[in-house]
C-alpha cells in the first residue's frame, strides 16, 4: 500500500473510475482498507462502492463506512439494497412475489443470477453518469437457469419477460441511487407542456 520504494506505478492505475466491491462488510476496518487502495490511484480518479447482497446483512458497519465514502465524494451503488428489499417483500406494487432464488442461484446460494447482474450493471452506469435507468434495454440478458438445482426454483426469466415489471425495477434503480445519497441530474420528471405566454411577431413566447 505504501509503495515504500517509490516505484513508478504501471498503467493499471490510470483509470477513470475504480469500483470497490467486497464480501466482508462486517470488517470494521473496511473503510481504512479501501482508502489505502484508493491512495494508489491518481488524484483525478473517481471512486465508487458497490453494495452487494452480502453487505446488507451488515448494515450497521456498512452504513458507517458509506457515510464516510459519501463525505469523500465517492459514489454509492446500492444494488444489494434493491434486490434484498425485493425478495424480502419491502417494495409494493410488484407483479411478482419474490424470493431469494429469483436473484441468487440455488446451487451454491451465493452467486447472483443474470437479472441481478443486469441490475448491478445498470445501477452502476446510472450512478456514475447521473442518467436515468428508465427505458434501458434488457433484451440481451441471458435467461439460462442452468445454475439452478431446479428450473422451477426461480422466476427471474419471467421477470425479464415482463415489460411492466422491468420498468418498475428501472424506476426503483433511480430511486435507490438517490436514496443512497447520490444525485441524479439526468433523471427528470416533466409536467404537461404549457404556453405561459404566446409568442408574437416581435417578442418570443
Amino acid at each position: 500500500y505504501n509503495n515504500k520504494d517509490g516505484k513508478e506505478m504501471d498503467s493499471f492505475y490510470d483509470q477513470d473510475v475504480v469500483i470497490f466491491q467486497q464480501r466482508g462488510a462486517s470488517i470494521s476496518s473496511s473503510y481504512d482498507q479501501v482508502k489505502q487502495i484508493a491512495a494508489l490511484f491518481p488524484e483525478d480518479t473517481r471512486f465508487a462502492v458497490m453494495i452487494t447482497h452480502y453487505d446488507t446483512k451488515n448494515s450497521s458497519t456498512t452504513g458507517a463506512a458509506l457515510k464516510k465514502t459519501l463525505a469523500d465524494g465517492w459514489t454509492v451503488i446500492p444494488a444489494g439494497d434493491l434486490v434484498t428489499d425485493l425478495w424480502n417483500g419491502k417494495i409494493a406494487n410488484t407483479e411478482f412475489k419474490y424470493t431469494k432464488t429469483d436473484f441468487v442461484i440455488t446451487k451454491d446460494d451465493v452467486h447472483p443470477n443474470y437479472l441481478t447482474g443486469y441490475i448491478k450493471a445498470l445501477m452502476t452506469y446510472c450512478a456514475l453518469t447521473s442518467r436515468s435507468a428508465v427505458g434501458a434495454d434488457y433484451s440481451f440478458v441471458n435467461r439460462s437457469v442452468s445454475y439452478y438445482a431446479n428450473a422451477n426454483e426461480t422466476q427471474f426469466e419471467d421477470v425479464l419477460a415482463s415489460p411492466s415489471e422491468m420498468l418498475l425495477i428501472q424506476e426503483l434503480i433511480d430511486k435507490y441511487i438517490v436514496k443512497a445519497g447520490n444525485e441524479m441530474t439526468g433523471a427528470h420528471s416533466y409536467t404537461e407542456w404549457k404556453d405561459v405566454s404566446a409568442a408574437t411577431c416581435s417578442t418570443p413566447g
